[in-house]
């Protein structure tokens, strides 16, 4: 399944933390749903890893595309 990133405020900022977060719910290795939060810095190097390394990234299958336009329309 397509995961939506969504830009979220970092609520109990400390520091010099990032002010907002992405953030992705996914379903992890062992099936268990988890809130995943990146700053931009992390979100910039994991595309540079996918870019660098793609024959270790997979194409949307067509069932998962038509969830995703479906989703799309509804949301």
């Amino acid at each position: 399944m397509i995961g939506r990133l969504e830009l979220t405020a970092n609520a109990d900022r400390k520091g010099g933390a990032s002010s907002t977060y992405h953030r992705v719910l996914v379903e992890n290795e062992t099936g268990q749903v988890e809130n995943l939060l990146l700053t931009q810095t992390e979100l910039k190097r994991a595309r540079e890893r996918a870019g660098k390394n793609e024959e270790d990234t997979r194409e949307v299958t067509l069932i998962e595309g038509l969830l995703h336009w479906l989703c799309s329309m509804l949301s």
